[in-house]
């Protein structure tokens, strides 16, 4: 019961641990899913495939004509048209079998597709059912209606009618098991979220005092410094007071829960005023650019989205082999995407699925907390984030913005 956007576009940022066999298993005996349903279902595949595309126009009629389902469609008419052949797929892949790990693995991952893009469990509930009855009416048409050559087969609709019901009971298991998932995840994550909001509210205003003291120092040293030479050690100094500013900032807003303080922004001139700030901390090699078309139409935070995008430029500067940055804006309908993409080795396959983890770092001297930030600063102003490489290289984090406050 395909939902989500198909194609790379939708991006996967929450980790999940594989599920056993036996957690397949439990759910078919459970519901009493035997070797019979499935060859009923098989049986049933060839009659039912010429109704499975208006089963699919169905389902995705009564979506359309729903603005909270239709809203985790951002794609227009073509990407309809994608998830009513993803849907026909599902369906003839589910009657046809077997119902075995890869099963539950592709299953699992529409699920999870369901979880990234935020469809209430209510709608997958709904959608479960009309197919569920579509079917129904499969059944009475091709194996209860008189027939040229055929005569009625109440015991074999009796049979097939059970076996869809174990069927479709079995998706709605694995779908929710995915939401079981994502809930135990949130809760872990708000729960470390929770621990790194008391050490900063405890350490965060004991640093700033005497970092605030050594910027003072380090303002009155400039005044009498001379030469190039001493110079460049106190800005090397001003640059790593800065970073520790930003460490313990970024600590406090991961800890914050408040909404977003929304005002009309320019994209590239947020950037470029970022890049001017961070000038002396990038290397001379870097390129930062930004592409944005004027009318955008970004509202956000200020502060917030300076934090997230300060963050991120100097996470792909600080990553061997980047040599470029580009920070693009684009209007996705009731959405903006901020895209910031580095032309550097991407992200490890391992470390995708964890990235938005609070502390989690491939880097030395990382701290594990700026696509933590992120993902808090898109979730304050009512979106997400997403991490993904790019298919031409490098790492691309992404932030979809809701236009106006939902």
């Amino acid at each position: 019961m395909p939902l989500g956007p198909a194609g790379p576009a939708r991006r996967s940022r929450i980790a999940y641990p594989p599920p056993a066999v036996s957690l397949l298993e439990d759910i078919k005996q459970y519901i009493g899913f035997g070797p019979e349903d499935a060859a009923a279902l098989a049986e049933l595949l060839p009659l039912a495939r010429p109704h499975l595309p208006a089963v699919a126009k169905h389902f995705y009629d009564l979506i359309l004509a729903h603005p909270s389902a239709h809203a985790a469609i951002t794609g227009g008419p073509a990407q309809v048209e994608r998830l009513k052949r993803t849907l026909v797929d599902w369906m003839e892949s589910g009657l046809a079998g077997p119902h075995d790990e890869a099963y539950w693995q592709r299953r699992a991952r529409i699920g999870r597709v369901h979880v990234e893009i935020g469809l209430p469990q209510r709608y997958m509930f709904t959608a479960m059912n009309v197919i569920r009855l579509d079917f129904r009416r499969i059944v009475e048409d091709e194996l209860l209606a008189e027939r040229p050559g055929r005569s009625p087969d109440p015991p074999g609709a009796r049979r097939t009618s059970d076996a869809l019901d174990r069927l479709f009971d079995m998706e709605l298991a694995i779908m929710l098991h995915a939401y079981q998932e994502d809930s135990e995840r949130r809760l872990q994550r708000r729960e470390r979220l929770a621990t790194i909001g008391q050490i900063a509210a405890s350490i965060g205003h004991e640093l700033r005092n005497p970092l605030g003291i050594m910027q003072s120092s380090l303002y009155l040293l400039g005044k009498r410094v001379e030469g190039l030479a001493g110079q460049r050690h106190l800005d090397k100094l001003a640059a790593q007071i800065r970073r520790c500013d930003r460490i313990i900032s970024g600590l406090l807003e991961l800890s914050r829960e408040q909404p977003a303080r929304r005002q009309p922004l320019q994209l590239a001139e947020m950037v470029e005023e970022i890049r001017e700030e961070l000038a002396p901390q990038l290397p001379s090699t870097l390129a930062v650019s930004t592409h944005a078309p004027p009318d955008l139409g970004l509202s956000a935070d200020p502060e917030l989205l300076r934090l997230a995008l300060v963050n991120l430029i100097l996470n792909a500067a600080q990553t061997p082999g980047v040599t470029r940055v580009a920070v693009r804006g684009e209007r996705d309908g009731d959405r903006v995407r901020i895209e910031v993409r580095d032309d550097g080795p991407g992200f490890a396959p391992e470390t995708l699925p964890v990235a938005f983890d609070p502390l989690t770092t491939t880097r030395p001297r990382g701290t594990g907390l700026g696509l933590p930030l992120v993902q808090t600063v898109a979730t304050r102003h009512g979106g997400h984030a997403e991490v993904a490489n790019a298919p031409s290289g490098g790492a691309c984090v992404t932030m979809v913005l809701p236009v106006s406050p939902g």
